[in-house]
């Protein structure tokens, strides 16, 4: 990790350009400890200490009003061909899903990391839908209890070839293009345990042929369920002769799902 800077308030308006795609990491202190919780937008603007991100996707009441003073993100981004994070405490979030933060730390460089990912079949279920970031984490939240509960599920996973990591998974979708960008992920990983259960934003479509794929990266998903998938991963990559590299321990730094190495 390289220091850009040690000046919190510096103007780093050229590593953030407006239009810029960036993710942001909640860091807050009363953050659920447990789970990986994150979002991804577009700046809009850029003005000494302060930040503008556009989110793509209704957020809802993801923090209540008054505890949006003590939330702070990581906003992670590339730029230059390198990976560039700084801490940024959440000032406002509007009705229009733009969210506001004020820089509260230097500027940092990364070299991005590869997170391992494999080919596979396994039970999946996949829905989009309109929704709210703030439902689908309730929803989240419902299926995780239902499952502690031992109660089924009211829905069936489906057999899928899928191309999955810890960090997002690529799989054959509904044959119509949708809108929706959130989706409720479940997967069976055939491991003993419950089946995983994320919040995940799509990230890219495509067609070919008859097929429509799409590519999600997890937003809301237990650490534990992400360290899961990485075994479930390696395991693959042994059976198969490929070398395994593990990603370090940090969900923030990894790959991202994006439609360039899917």
């Amino acid at each position: 990790m390289i220091t850009l800077s040690r000046t919190p308030y510096s103007n780093y308006s050229r590593f953030f350009p407006a239009n810029q795609k960036v993710h942001l990491i909640n860091m807050s202190q009363e953050r659920a400890r447990d789970q990986f919780d994150s979002l991804s937008g577009s700046i809009v603007a850029f003005s000494g200490d302060t930040i503008d991100v556009q989110v793509p996707y209704s957020t809802g009441q993801i923090i209540a009003a008054d505890k949006i003073r003590n939330t702070t993100y990581k906003i992670i981004t590339d730029s230059f061909g390198i990976g560039l994070q700084v801490a940024a405490d959440l000032v406002s979030i509007s009705a229009d899903n733009h969210l506001r933060l004020r820089l509260i730390s230097a500027l940092e460089a990364f070299k991005r990391t590869a997170m391992p990912r494999i080919d596979s079949t396994i039970k999946v279920f996949h829905l989009r839908e309109e929704n709210t970031l703030s439902s689908c984490k309730s929803k989240f939240i419902q299926l995780v209890e239902r499952q502690k509960k031992g109660f089924p599920f009211d829905f069936t996973l489906q057999e899928k070839t899928v191309n999955v990591s810890a960090s997002g998974i690529r799989l054959v979708t509904e044959s119509v293009e949708k809108s929706a960008l959130l989706a409720l992920c479940v997967l069976d990983l055939a491991d003993g345990q419950s089946p995983v259960c994320a919040v995940a934003e799509t990230t890219w479509q495509r067609r070919n042929g008859s097929n429509l794929f799409s590519g999600h990266r997890f937003i809301t998903i237990f650490k534990s369920d992400q360290q899961r998938i990485n075994r479930y991963v390696a395991t693959l990559h042994r059976s198969l002769g490929i070398k395994f590299v593990a990603p370090r321990n940090n969900w923030a730094l990894l790959d991202r799902m994006t439609l360039q190495n899917v």
